[in-house]
Protein backbone atom coordinates (compact mmCIF):
# COMPACT_ATOMS: atom_id res chain seq x y z
CA UNK A 1 0.00 0.00 0.00
CA UNK A 2 1.01 3.60 -0.46
CA UNK A 3 -0.54 7.03 -0.76
CA UNK A 4 -3.27 6.24 -3.24
CA UNK A 5 -2.75 7.96 -6.59
CA UNK A 6 -0.30 10.40 -5.03
CA UNK A 7 3.47 10.66 -4.83
CA UNK A 8 4.77 9.47 -1.48
CA UNK A 9 8.44 10.39 -1.59
CA UNK A 10 10.27 9.70 1.64
CA UNK A 11 7.10 9.17 3.67
CA UNK A 12 5.71 5.94 2.20
CA UNK A 13 5.78 4.40 5.69
CA UNK A 14 3.36 7.13 6.79
CA UNK A 15 0.97 6.18 4.00
CA UNK A 16 1.17 2.50 4.91
CA UNK A 17 0.49 3.22 8.58
CA UNK A 18 -2.42 5.50 7.71
CA UNK A 19 -3.92 2.90 5.36
CA UNK A 20 -3.67 0.30 8.13
CA UNK A 21 -5.52 2.56 10.60
CA UNK A 22 -8.23 3.16 8.02
CA UNK A 23 -8.53 -0.56 7.26
CA UNK A 24 -8.78 -1.80 10.84
CA UNK A 25 -10.45 1.19 12.52
CA UNK A 26 -8.07 0.93 15.49
CA UNK A 27 -7.89 4.74 15.69
CA UNK A 28 -10.63 7.24 15.08
CA UNK A 29 -10.45 8.77 11.64
CA UNK A 30 -9.46 12.12 13.16
CA UNK A 31 -6.61 10.53 15.14
CA UNK A 32 -5.41 8.51 12.14
CA UNK A 33 -5.33 11.66 10.00
CA UNK A 34 -3.58 13.66 12.71
CA UNK A 35 -0.94 10.94 13.10
CA UNK A 36 -0.51 10.91 9.31
CA UNK A 37 0.07 14.68 9.27
CA UNK A 38 2.76 14.53 11.96
CA UNK A 39 4.37 11.45 10.43
CA UNK A 40 4.87 13.34 7.15
CA UNK A 41 6.28 16.32 9.05
CA UNK A 42 8.81 14.12 10.82
CA UNK A 43 9.68 11.69 8.01
CA UNK A 44 13.45 11.23 7.66
CA UNK A 45 16.06 13.90 8.07
CA UNK A 46 15.75 16.69 5.56
CA UNK A 47 17.54 19.85 4.71
CA UNK A 48 16.01 23.06 6.01
CA UNK A 49 14.45 23.77 2.60
CA UNK A 50 12.90 20.30 2.32
CA UNK A 51 11.60 20.44 5.88
CA UNK A 52 10.06 23.86 5.25
CA UNK A 53 8.42 22.55 2.05
CA UNK A 54 6.93 19.60 3.93
CA UNK A 55 5.76 21.82 6.80
CA UNK A 56 4.21 24.54 4.65
CA UNK A 57 2.87 22.50 1.75
CA UNK A 58 3.14 18.70 1.71
CA UNK A 59 1.76 17.71 5.13
CA UNK A 60 -1.16 20.18 5.03
CA UNK A 61 -2.14 19.20 1.48
CA UNK A 62 -2.06 15.47 2.22
CA UNK A 63 -3.96 16.00 5.48
CA UNK A 64 -6.61 18.05 3.69
CA UNK A 65 -6.86 15.37 1.00
CA UNK A 66 -7.55 12.59 3.49
CA UNK A 67 -10.03 14.77 5.39
CA UNK A 68 -11.94 15.65 2.23
CA UNK A 69 -11.79 12.35 0.36
CA UNK A 70 -10.90 9.63 2.86
CA UNK A 71 -14.18 8.99 4.67
CA UNK A 72 -15.41 6.36 2.20
CA UNK A 73 -12.21 4.36 2.83
CA UNK A 74 -12.42 4.40 6.62
CA UNK A 75 -13.67 1.16 8.22
CA UNK A 76 -15.87 2.80 10.85
CA UNK A 77 -18.21 4.86 8.66
CA UNK A 78 -19.84 6.52 11.69
CA UNK A 79 -16.59 8.34 12.55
Amino acid sequence: MSCTNSPNGDFNHCCQEHDAYYADGSLSRWDADKKFFFCILNANDRSFINQAWHTIFVAPVYWLGVRLFGKKHYKNKAD
